[in-house]
């Protein structure tokens, strides 16, 4: 908000919609079990979640069972995009960007370094948004000299 990272942000990317045709969707309570398991082992106080999808459906699902205490801030990507959801063909994104000389791409870019300020991360590594995200989480982690943690959905891998 306002251009300030919150203290203790936590980047969950859930990875929806046509991913369906390439792999198991997980469950949203997946996802909710590991934040909280995240915020207990580090004894956060105040939960921050940055929710980057640009699926209105799992913006639904984690709202409706995230705890009320949680502050829920979405994806910039998912909010300038909203105009242009409701087609339901493969590969909307794609076609989305080359209709707006590539607007899409600078979005869905600022929004994954966004995603890099975070101190914990939640994702799903079958994604290659989720890889994205990891990678600069590590980046930013090795030239910030910092320490940020990440926990794979769908296997066991946690850094």
């Amino acid at each position: 908000p306002n251009g300030i990272v919150p203290p203790n942000l936590i980047t969950v990317h859930v990875r929806w919609g046509d991913k369906v045709n390439e792999m198991a969707l997980l469950e949203m309570q997946e996802y909710l079990d590991k934040i909280k398991e995240m915020v207990a082992k580090h004894k956060l106080s105040d939960v921050n979640i940055l929710l980057c999808t640009e699926d209105p459906v799992a913006v639904d699902a984690f709202k409706k069972i995230a705890p009320p205490a949680w502050r829920i801030y979405l994806d910039q990507f998912y909010v300038e995009y909203a105009p242009y959801r409701g087609n339901s063909t493969y590969n909307v994104a794609s076609n989305v960007s080359v209709s707006l000389d590539g607007k899409a791409g600078l979005w869905a870019l600022a929004s994954a370094l966004v995603a890099a300020e975070a101190d914990y991360y939640v994702l799903t590594i079958k994604s290659n948004w989720s890889r994205l995200i990891n990678e600069l989480r590590q980046i930013v982690e090795a030239r910030m000299n910092t320490t940020t943690y990440m926990t794979n959905l769908g296997k066991d891998y946690d850094c």
